[in-house]
């Protein structure tokens, strides 16, 4: 049901999420999350959508239900706590919906998850890694309740750097969205598809690159170009060390993209753009990107990176289970247009726009939410499906499982009312 037409009354949709690739920790039905209890109200659950969802690799659904409440939320003894009920459909799954919202009303869907985040509210990952955190705790205001912190082409002891804050942990007492690990793209990626990342960084793919880069934890996920030499040896090696990888910023021929899936290749950085494509007799990456269902994308729908028509294709093609939606996000979010940079690069931002001096695209200055708005705009995508493209996927592509206590409430402009990370309400809007 399109949010326009939702009823009046107090409802919430809760979507489930079941992988079977990827078994999460807990069982796939919702759990209480806390013993704090609730006072009374009457709530009536009623599935509304089953959707199965099936891919060479991988079996997992979607469940959606409709919850009609005579109460939206009740006041429980915590507001700042999540105290959820337990609710039953008629098919006998557990359904848990939260107290501590009072007066809230819209749609519950699993938290947002942004796998390529270079930096927001003024911070730039590559050149203050440090900054990952503070980012982090700003970032639930968009619905986001986990990321992917990226660094761009630089010398090794860039990623190195923001793998040691990692690892070191959060600050006392520290709350936001959850870093999931790091994601480096480049330097290893090609002159020809560089977008914004500087030329003298890159480098072609070279044992001594990749083991320095593995005396720390490895990478969640590294970015390469396969037409690279030496990318074989370290695509292996990368995946080996349980690195996600992801092929982009490459010129590659189909052949030689769909070798890297062999090696070890499993996902697709921001589909579509700084990649060769799909012209119809010399085809690039971009058409085994839409072709192998082996392979993930990362899919920047912000309306300005990839035409509307385009996304459609990208959504006929790969289907919600393998596209995770994404910002690409650099320090510019969250801020004034004006002059802002990424990495060394110096960039001017117009908007959601950002572009260097050359006048190429050099990231995006919008938010996950606003993302999300756009896709559902553009292609009609039903909401099960933009939370499978949110939450499902991006914690699928990194091999992760789904926390139940992640939440985020949408209304029904599908703006973000509040936001719920481990439990704990850390955003909620005034309106």
């Amino acid at each position: 049901m399109p949010p326009s037409v939702l009823p009046s009354r107090g409802f919430v949709w809760w979507i489930t999420h079941r992988n079977t690739r990827f078994p999460p920790a807990t069982t796939a039905s919702a759990r209480p999350l806390t013993s704090q209890s609730l006072r009374s109200s009457t709530v009536t659950a009623h599935p509304v959508i089953t959707r199965w969802i099936r891919g060479s690799h991988s079996n997992y659904f979607a469940e959606v239900y409709r919850l009609w409440c005579d109460v939206v939320f009740k006041p429980s003894e915590s507001p700042s706590r999540m105290a959820p009920m337990t609710l039953h459909a008629p098919s006998g799954d557990e359904v848990t919906s939260p107290a501590g919202l009072e007066g809230v009303s819209g749609t519950l869907l699993p938290g947002l998850v942004d796998i390529q985040v270079n930096g927001g509210f003024g911070h730039d990952f590559t050149t203050d890694p440090s900054s990952i955190w503070e980012v982090g705790a700003l970032l639930p205001q968009f619905g986001v309740t986990a990321f992917l912190p990226t660094v761009i082409s630089g010398p090794v002891e860039v990623a190195t750097a923001a793998l040691e804050v990692l690892s070191a942990g959060p600050p006392a007492d520290w709350q936001g969205a959850r870093p999931l690990g790091l994601h480096v793209e480049g330097p290893m990626i090609s002159p020809a598809k560089r977008g914004t990342h500087p030329s003298k960084e890159l480098i072609a793919p070279s044992p001594e690159y990749f083991y320095a880069l593995l005396r720390s934890s490895p990478p969640a996920m590294v970015t390469i170009a396969p037409e690279l030499e030496g990318a074989e040896d370290a695509v292996k090696r990368l995946a080996a060390a349980g690195s996600t990888i992801a092929l982009g910023h490459s010129d590659a021929t189909v052949e030689q993209a769909g070798a890297a899936v062999g090696w070890g290749a499993t996902h697709v950085t921001h589909v579509l753009n700084a990649m060769s494509g799909l012209h119809h007799r010399t085809p690039g990456l971009a058409a085994i990107a839409l072709t192998d269902d082996e392979l993930t994308v990362g899919l920047i729908a912000d309306g300005i990176h990839i035409e509307p028509t385009m996304l459609r294709l990208v959504l006929r093609a790969k289907g919600p289970e393998r596209i995770a939606l994404v910002t690409d996000a650099m320090s510019a979010m969250g801020m004034p247009g004006g002059n802002h940079t990424i990495g060394s690069t110096s960039v001017l931002v117009e908007g959601i726009t950002v572009r260097n001096a050359e006048g190429n695209l050099a990231g995006s200055a919008a938010t996950l939410d606003a993302v999300l708005r756009t896709m559902v705009e553009t292609t009609g995508c039903s909401l099960s499906d933009v939370a499978v493209m949110t939450s499902t996927t991006p914690y699928h592509i990194l091999g992760m499982a789904l926390p139940p206590t992640d939440q985020v409430v949408l209304g029904k402009d599908l703006t973000v009312k509040a936001t719920v990370v481990d439990g704990e309400i850390l955003y909620r809007s005034g309106a």
